[in-house]
């Protein structure tokens, strides 16, 4: 009895090790896939079982954890390239007009006109710093504030009435229409577009239309403006993006990015509509 039972225990544990190990290899196989994965290769994915089981959903879930983290990472080296390219226009600048200065002695006036020029620069410098301080800065500052129940019709008329470049287009449904969201935050976000409606139309007026479309509101901005080509539309929202018929206007192309955050923090979606020198629509959705 005694050898029995040691066979036994034997065999209970080689039969153990056996099934373990085949439990076990896919999720080996998983750890060895992902240990492969590194920032270089974020596009690799594992591959599926196709056995419709727990291992297949866990799978799924870490390449949809991959695909954000991709994102984010791409997301991130664009705005770290073209943070880099636009911060090194001025200093370029400062950096040649110090030189031309240096290279031989110049009358008060001349140094007067130079520095003008560096102050010119840094001030630049200055405003895209701070735009790239609250662009990265946004999403925390978000969680931080708290929403409250606004109402847009009156929330709108409050802050445009007085604004000759704007129109309201407003009835009397549209003062029923709410929206759960921090209104500075809100502000912030409309005011970009806003700007951006009033800087690329001339002397136009800008209207601004609220109503329901089925149980969606909708806040639509109009200008008639330069507008947007329509190959371009779908980049505009992207860090430092400008079109390319409004690279002669001031500006960093950080404003949409950062008002397009804002919106979809509390559940608001943007679609653009746009022809050529005739108008631009962007249409601010919220379920």
């Amino acid at each position: 009895m005694i050898i029995l039972i040691f066979f036994s225990i034997i065999l209970i544990y080689l039969t153990g090790r056996i099934y373990s190990n085949r439990i076990l290899a896919p999720l080996q196989n998983l750890l060895k896939e992902l240990k492969r994965i590194r920032g270089n290769n974020l596009n690799i994915r594992l591959k599926r079982t196709d056995n419709n089981d727990e291992l297949d959903t866990l799978i799924q879930t870490l390449n949809e954890m991959l695909d954000r983290i991709d994102t984010a990472f791409k997301s991130e080296k664009a705005f770290i390239n073209n943070a880099s390219h636009e911060l090194n226009n001025p200093i370029t600048a400062i950096q040649g007009e110090c030189e031309i200065s240096l290279m031989k002695k110049r009358s008060v006036e001349e140094y007067i006109a130079a520095l003008q020029r560096i102050m010119t620069e840094s001030k630049r410098i200055s405003r895209l710093t701070q735009n790239l301080l609250s662009l990265s800065h946004q999403e925390e500052e978000m969680q931080m504030r708290p929403s409250e129940l606004i109402f847009l019709g009156y929330w709108l008329k409050e802050r445009f009435k007085n604004n000759d470049r704007i129109q309201l287009l407003l009835n009397e449904k549209c003062y029923d229409i709410t929206v759960e969201a921090n209104s500075e935050l809100l502000e912030i976000a409309l005011r970009n577009i806003i700007d951006n409606a009033c800087k690329y139309s001339g002397n136009k007026t800008v209207q601004i239309r609220l109503f329901y479309d089925s149980s969606k509101k909708i806040i639509e901005i109009t200008d008639h403006g330069i507008g947007i080509p329509q190959e371009e539309i779908n980049h505009i929202f992207q860090s430092f993006y400008r079109a390319s018929n409004a690279r002669e206007y001031p500006g960093y192309g950080i404003g949409l990015s950062l008002s397009l955050k804002i919106l979809s923090y509390y559940g608001g979606k943007v679609e653009i509509s746009s022809e050529l020198n005739k108008y631009t629509t962007f249409s601010i959705i919220f379920e």
